[in-house]
């Protein structure tokens, strides 16, 4: 059923108009053989190149540039309609050959932002004296990431989304892959020398469910490779140093630092193993006990010794028969320690992660006299 009240684009007026009056009525006048917007697989091409040559139309600029594609305006159309009426009001034009576009650049191939988070793309069209360098933008997926007509990118949700560039008069094209992550922001109170302190952090999903997707079978019991895995190595720096500008402020000394993060990973839940992964025996790398809010023995443990590596204190994991706890190299403490086994100069004081208040150098009574295992993390 014909819909009659459809508008018109003005390829279709063209075609329309054409197909009116009988072909002599539209004599040419003109020596046009190409249109920059009318491709030669359009279906009215001949039918608006017709009008051209007969001086009916003469395009939106230099180049004769048609936009086959946009609705006619009413004004439009009179104008078409009055010069196939008068013949004298025909045009003799003579069209600005017009350089199309070889290639376009962005200047990111691929990038990552977090949602909220917004960059520019900034598209570059060659040759440098191509007719029509504007290009058009477009994403794989708005609900991700949308491209505004500037090329500001914008990220919603998490995802990736491919935003591209194409020509405006042709099919030429540039993208870049845009990778949206989100932060998981977290929040921490615990109570040390008699204050109450608190800690935030922001933790990316991605890496969260990265270091949560390992397959544990092959390092199960090796908990060195818990702390010396390098790719989480940024993260547990600003976790380090933004604890340490907050004793800095306090004017505390090493030891008092080395106790406030001690404080701070005894604060944390006591999570069995099964509670937070499913698992009987699963140890965590740092971001996951600190995004559980929580772990076993090994996982603190892991935690702690991850942090004061990064603050340059020398620090061990001390494998108990079925208990993991840290071993640090302080001086200002008394208590139970053991020596370096490479460097008997060396004394490693026990300190225990699970559960708050064990000072350095203070072991639980149920492992008192133990045999212990020295990990060394160098």
């Amino acid at each position: 059923m014909s819909k009659y009240d459809n508008k018109v684009t003005k390829e279709q007026a063209a075609y329309i108009i054409f197909r009116m009056l009988p072909e002599s009525n539209f004599e040419k006048i003109n020596s046009i053989s190409s249109i920059p917007d009318v491709d030669r697989n359009n279906a009215y091409r001949n039918q608006i190149l017709k009008l051209y040559n007969a001086g009916i139309i003469s395009g939106e600029d230099k180049y004769g540039l048609f936009n086959p594609e946009k609705n006619i305006t009413r004004a439009e159309i009179a104008a078409i309609i009055s010069n196939v009426i008068v013949p004298s009001q025909r045009k003799k034009v003579s069209l600005v050959p017009y350089t199309d576009v070889q290639s376009i650049s962005l200047n990111y191939t691929e990038h990552k932002l977090y949602v909220n988070e917004s960059f520019t793309l900034v598209a570059t069209t060659l040759p440098e004296d191509a007719s029509y360098k504007n290009v058009v933008w477009s994403s794989s997926n708005p609900q991700i990431a949308t491209v505004s007509k500037n090329g500001e990118v914008k990220a919603f949700s998490r995802g990736t989304a491919v935003i591209t560039a194409k020509e405006v008069m042709g099919e030429i094209t540039a993208s870049c892959t845009v990778t949206v992550d989100q932060w998981k922001k977290m929040s921490y109170s615990w109570k040390f020398n008699g204050s109450q302190w608190t800690h935030s952090l922001s933790i990316a999903m991605s890496s969260y469910e990265k270091y949560r997707a390992v397959d544990r079978e092959k390092i199960r019991h090796n908990y060195a490779e818990y702390v010396k895995r390098k790719s989480d190595d940024k993260f547990m720096a600003s976790v380090a140093n933004s604890m340490k500008k907050a004793a800095d402020e306090k004017g505390y000394t090493k030891l008092e630092l080395a106790n406030l993060i001690i404080s701070f990973v005894q604060s944390l839940d006591y999570i069995y193993d099964k509670t937070s992964t499913g698992y009987d025996d699963y140890a965590k790398y740092p971001i996951e006990t600190l995004y559980d809010r929580g772990g076993d023995c090994e996982d603190t443990s892991i935690l702690l010794v991850s942090i004061l590596r990064e603050l340059g204190y020398n620090v061990v994991l001390l494998d108990l028969p079925s208990h993991v706890a840290v071993g640090i190299q302080i001086s200002g403490v008394s208590g139970t320690y053991y020596f370096n086994t490479k460097k008997q100069d060396i004394k490693y004081y026990y300190v225990e992660t699970t559960g708050e208040g064990w000072k350095i150098g203070q072991v639980p009574p149920k492992h008192k006299g133990e045999s212990v295992k020295i990990i060394y993390l160098d």
